[in-house]
């Protein structure tokens, strides 16, 4: 197993290029910024041979409201801590992310399959745990005071709604392209890169955003 660590922003390396039978992206939703979108798509697809799978899964962000498990929930904190988070970064409302079967398409990929998935009630208050880790995030390394006061306010709040019963929810999007040329029975020889962003910065610096979208790769 080999690692490799490039900025998915730049060119693919061309020892990586047309080298993978079967290529998975995930949590790229709110590293990549619309406007990069495409460009970003385009050179992860320079990783696969003629024919092969790529599955991307995504969280749709635009697909957020919160749910209850009884209508007399309390909300608001939870309502107040998205729209803080929403007027900071537009990378945290990606517009892209339901585009991807588009973009698939655009480059002329074979048998394009869109999965749209709800978590079902057993998951769903746990992954709205998992979710509130990006506005705490947000509060310790954001460099506007005033944000991080407000977010680091609102999180006792928003741990109490969800206690009572509130919670984030979110569609999640997987949208698979089969290629002609793979044989699943052969999985020992084929090549598989798994990629990941790495950890996410939501720092609003020059800095941070010239740096927030490396790929991560494994082979």
């Amino acid at each position: 197993m080999t690692l490799h660590s490039y900025n998915i922003l730049s060119e693919t390396p061309d020892h990586l290029r047309g080298v993978y039978d079967i290529v998975h992206v995930r949590n790229f939703s709110f590293v990549v910024r619309d406007s990069e979108a495409e460009s970003v798509i385009g050179n992860v697809l320079q990783l696969l041979k003629p024919g092969g799978y790529i599955q991307w899964a995504e969280v749709d962000a635009l697909s957020y409201r919160i749910e209850k498990t009884n209508s007399n929930c309390k909300d608001k904190a939870l309502e107040e801590l998205m729209r803080l988070g929403r007027a900071t970064d537009d990378r945290i409302t990606p517009h892209w992310v339901p585009e991807i079967p588009y973009f698939f398409q655009q480059a002329k990929l074979q048998e394009v399959q869109n999965e749209v998935k709800e978590a079902p009630p057993y998951m769903a208050v746990a992954k709205h745990e998992c979710n509130l880790i990006v506005p705490e995030m947000l509060a310790q390394t954001t460099q506007d005071s005033a944000l991080s006061e407000g977010l680091s306010r609102l999180l006792p709040e928003v741990v109490e709604e969800t206690h009572g019963g509130a919670y984030w929810a979110f569609t999640r999007l997987t949208v698979v392209e089969r290629g002609r040329n793979i044989h699943p029975t052969h999985f020992n020889e084929q090549r598989i890169a798994p990629c990941t962003s790495k950890a996410i910065s939501f720092a609003m610096s020059n800095q941070a955003a010239a740096s927030h979208s490396p790929l991560s790769r494994l082979e």
